[in-house]
């Protein structure tokens, strides 16, 4: 836990492998916030929080996969593996589900095949993708907030370009 600043705090896991990068979660100081213990993964980095609003407990997820390259050796077979291992472990879990964050697939195109992939895993979950609009620069939709289908997590979802990154929140 880290202190915050205006009312903010944080929980952060960094990046081991390489200078800066790693996952986060920032909560209003008003919040009940719990750590939760995470599983290692080899081709993604994610940390979770149980999050308390009101009587209702949210298990949030915060997700980055880094995109396949030769230098990282990481491969969306292995992704889809270990991801649907995470999903086996978060199916069963008490609360409403929230996934966050940086997929690095192009959700916008459905006729790509590693899209078609990972929206298969996701609805063998019973779990829908709801950002519909770019989430970077280069127009397409990476950053993702996934929901259960039976749950009405989220009222209004929009994208907002704050000109600080080559990502949207």
């Amino acid at each position: 836990l880290r202190d915050g600043l205006a009312g903010f705090y944080f929980f952060l896991v960094p990046r081991l492998y390489s200078l800066g990068g790693g996952v986060a979660i920032v909560y209003r100081d008003c919040m009940t916030v719990k750590p939760q213990v995470s599983t290692k993964f080899v081709s993604f980095e994610y940390m979770e929080c149980t999050l308390r609003l009101d009587t209702e407990w949210i298990r949030m997820v915060s997700v980055y996969r880094p995109p396949p390259s030769k230098s990282n050796g990481f491969t969306v077979r292995q992704f889809m593996n270990e991801f649907t291992t995470l999903l086996e472990i978060l199916a069963v879990s008490q609360g409403q589900l929230l996934i966050l964050g940086d997929f690095n697939f192009h959700i916008d195109n459905l006729n790509d095949s590693c899209t078609k992939q990972f929206l298969n895993v996701l609805s063998l979950f019973n779990l829908v993708q709801n950002v519909r609009g770019p989430t970077h620069n280069l127009g397409h939709t990476l950053d993702l907030v996934i929901t259960r289908s039976t749950e009405n997590l989220l009222c209004d979802l929009t994208i907002h370009n704050p000109n600080i990154s080559d990502h949207y929140a």
